[in-house]
């Protein structure tokens, strides 16, 4: 099926379904033709493989945010590109992957994709000067992405807000 047809396809599905990483890198390909999207779709597999095994057995989903927001932005180092905000790179998933840095939607991307591959139902929000997702529970509704989160890292717990 070529390109704009598979990406109508994916866009055509329920919004819980789409693929979000997969559309991401279905237009980064129009940047970087010839770009290998299997091999990052199974990059962020096997790091939702990673993640599964820090997630207690007990815990519900602030458990599983903790350990989410532990994972990526601790033990992987993902955070805001404070040096470039502006930086094209910073907008496209494949980059973001390689280099774990990017701009808060697509940090926002990476921490859903890994969040829906533990079984936390993250959905995002934007609104202006603000993006945001979180799974309703308290440590989870202001943990992945702000406008502010190129400038801040947030803390394991996002209970306790956001560190500078």
């Amino acid at each position: 099926m070529p390109g704009l047809q598979m990406f109508e396809k994916i866009l055509s599905e329920k919004e819980e379904r789409i693929d979000l990483a997969r559309a991401c890198l279905m237009i980064a390909e129009d940047a970087y033709p010839g770009l290998d999207v299997e091999r990052y779709i199974g990059d962020i597999e096997r790091l939702a493989i990673r993640l599964r095994a820090c997630i207690p057995q007990s815990g519900g989903a602030e458990a599983r945010v903790v350990a989410l927001n532990q994972f990526l932005y601790g033990d992987l180092g993902y955070w805001g590109n404070t040096e470039d905000y502006y930086d094209p790179r910073n907008s496209y998933l494949n980059e973001v992957l390689d280099r774990r840095t990017g701009i808060p939607i697509t940090l926002g991307v990476v921490y859903m994709e890994l969040g829906r591959r533990v079984g936390l139902p993250l959905e995002a929000s934007r609104s202006p000067g603000t993006s945001w997702c979180g799974c309703g529970c308290a440590a989870a509704r202001w943990c992945s992405t702000r406008s502010q989160a190129a400038r801040r890292r947030p803390r394991t717990s996002c209970a306790g807000g956001w560190s500078a």
